[in-house]
């Protein structure tokens, strides 16, 4: 679902802006992606019979990598492309990772468990 919500940000922003924009975009829902899926990795490594403690520890430890992918990511793209940091560009990165983040909310209203 996160892909698919940041390939539709990116085609759009292809459309109506250009492909910087797209780029950017591109750039922010793979960063989310990438910083998800190492949360999950982390999260849910822990065997189904071990203690609340140790699954909350789990839990701890994956967000905390989580945070840091994203902050260190982030930089990397701030870093490494000259155009992040003009205009519009912050904006599609910075919504498309936003967007990523919020997949899970809109899913949980979509298909309840």
């Amino acid at each position: 679902m996160q892909l698919a919500i940041s390939l539709l940000i990116a085609g759009f922003l292809l459309v109506a802006g250009g492909a910087t924009l797209a780029w950017m975009a591109l750039f922010g829902g793979w960063t989310g992606m990438l910083a998800n899926g190492c949360f999950a990795v982390l999260s849910l490594r822990v065997a189904k019979t071990a203690s609340a403690g140790r699954i909350l520890t789990g839990f701890y430890l994956g967000q905390a990598v989580k945070v840091a992918i994203l902050i260190l990511c982030l930089v990397a793209v701030f870093v490494y492309v000259p155009e992040a940091g003009e205009g519009l560009n912050v904006l599609a990165l910075l919504g498309t990772l936003f967007a990523t983040q919020m997949t899970y909310i809109v899913a949980r209203f979509r298909w309840p468990l």
